[in-house]
């Protein structure tokens, strides 16, 4: 996700989203950070072949509740 003003930011990081976070934020695999009007997320270990789909699953997740964020074509079996 990438915005550069405070009203894309508000759009994307709407209430479905922060609600996703907060009910999920034990489950989700990654560090969400917020800094310097940047909004990243990193991993305190390397990602093992076991982790992976659940982390896979945790970032669509995320991106199917942002605004803009998820690939118009994109289609989830």
């Amino acid at each position: 996700m990438f915005a550069n003003d405070l009203a894309t930011a508000n759009r994307m990081l709407n209430r479905e989203v922060l609600e996703y976070l907060v009910e999920n934020a034990g489950a989700l695999p990654f560090v969400l950070t917020s800094e310097e009007g940047l909004f990243y997320t990193t991993m305190p270990y390397r990602i093992s072949a076991e982790a992976l789909p659940k982390m896979l699953e945790a970032v669509l997740g995320l991106l199917e509740r942002t605004p803009g964020a998820a690939p118009v074509d994109n289609v989830r079996h």
